[in-house]
């Protein structure tokens, strides 16, 4: 599984999949309206997701472990975390 594609995410919101699973509390809910708003979503995140992986020449996102992947995260993560609690403390 590669950190670029989630199978839960889109299979959670398609407008069908949550009109049957929430057809008794939600009669009145129009999928229309849901659904161009994910799509409008969905297509910058794919884009931003693009603009990135273009740099994976040897198309390491399939190839690595998960947690090989999210080292990068974790670290820049933690530091980003530890300048704003720096920073709102002065």
């Amino acid at each position: 599984m590669s950190l670029t594609r989630n199978p839960g995410t889109s299979g959670n919101t398609l407008p069908t999949n949550s009109a049957t699973c929430s057809a008794a509390p939600l009669r009145r809910w129009k999928p229309s309206v849901f659904s161009a708003t994910n799509e409008s979503w969905n297509t910058t995140k794919n884009r931003g997701v693009r603009r990135i992986t273009r740099f994976d020449v040897l198309d390491l996102q399939h190839r690595l472990p998960r947690w090989m992947l999210q080292l990068p995260y974790d670290l820049l993560n933690r530091l980003n975390r530890r300048r704003l609690l720096r920073d709102n403390d002065s």
